[in-house]
């Protein structure tokens, strides 16, 4: 048994669809929150950050990066349920033309 066959996956995928669904974006939630203070941290060892001027709603330099762990993840999470979706929905022919 392959962890990795598609159709044991699509599988799995339909028998336990909120399941799955829940366990996708809990993974991704997981890792955006490990992600997001090492982006931050990048943006801020970089100068990274918008500095504070008369316009500006923040009283500190605020990361102009920080969106990018929660944009990789929400997009990958996306793409993942996406193919699962255009894989699940299978033209099935059965009968006689």
């Amino acid at each position: 048994m392959n962890i990795l066959d598609q159709d044991l996956i699509l599988e799995l995928f339909r028998s336990n669809y909120e399941i799955f669904l829940g366990c996708l974006f809990l993974g991704t939630f997981v890792v955006t929150y490990y992600l997001i203070p090492k982006v931050l941290w990048v943006s801020k060892e970089k100068k990274l950050t918008a500095a504070v001027v008369g316009r500006s709603s923040h009283t500190v330099e605020t990361p102009s990066f920080g969106g990018v762990a929660f944009f990789f993840h929400s997009f990958s999470c996306l793409s993942l349920i996406q193919s699962i979706r255009l894989s699940y929905v299978r033209n099935h022919h059965h009968g006689k033309e």
